[in-house]
């Protein structure tokens, strides 16, 4: 005997016997080396563009029944993390096409929240006051990758390449900004200990020094380096 389950069966089994109400994955999980390799199945799929094709063929002209529709309309009415507004389907948003440049109230808006932190100040406090403080120990490599000046030098480097990688010439895929001269033997050379010495020296943000990748040849150039 079977649980029919929409348009699937469930056959529902313990050592080996049918017994009604026992599903045999029932509390199991896939572990992290299997979603691993389920991702990277997926995204190899996406890559390529003949499975592509075949999807879009495949899904092609489909439309949902109104039965489908309303158990969805449901499910999103119930989703609590989803927030209701007032806003109707197809209305043109009041500040459309508006900037601080041609209107008064988006330029005074502009004017009140320069300088100001993005964000409600927590309970829990910042830096030293916050509970989870560990003494500051986010390295200097770090912060000098999540600065302005180093996504602008990345991004920089990416129109000169016109975001195709220079080594296979794919486009289209996940990019990565490579130091020809390794960011760790600048910042060696030039006795660089704080993000300010980082920020004020110029080979580190000479573009000549990048070159545009995909992550694959990118992460085939990092091994090489290292062997």
């Amino acid at each position: 005997m079977a649980l029919k389950t929409g348009a699937y069966e469930i056959k529902r089994y313990r050592r080996g016997c049918f017994v009604e109400g026992n599903a045999p994955f029932l509390g199991k999980h896939f572990t992290e080396k299997h979603k691993q390799a389920l991702k990277i199945a997926k995204l190899k799929n996406w890559q390529d563009e003949d499975y592509r094709e075949h999807m879009s063929k495949v899904h092609k002209d489909k439309k949902a029944t109104d039965k489908t529709k309303l158990k969805m309309s449901i499910s999103q009415k119930r989703n609590p993390k989803i927030k209701r507004t007032q806003f109707i389907k197809g209305q043109t948003a009041w500040n459309e096409g508006l900037t601080k440049n041609n209107d008064k109230r988006m330029r005074q808006t502009s004017i009140s929240l320069k300088g100001k932190r993005n964000g409600k100040k927590t309970e829990f406090g910042e830096g030293l006051e916050h509970w989870n403080w560990k003494g500051g120990i986010t390295s200097l490599r770090i912060k000098i990758r999540n600065s302005d000046k180093y996504k602008k030098w990345r991004f920089d480097v990416y129109c000169r390449d016109n975001f195709i990688c220079q080594d296979c010439g794919c486009e289209g895929k996940e990019l990565n900004a490579h130091h020809i001269i390794s960011f760790e033997q600048i910042m060696k050379e030039n006795n660089i200990i704080d993000l300010e010495q980082a920020i004020l020296c110029k080979e580190l943000w000479n573009i000549n020094n990048g070159i545009t990748l995909c992550k694959e040849c990118h992460d085939k150039m990092k091994v090489e380096e290292v062997a």
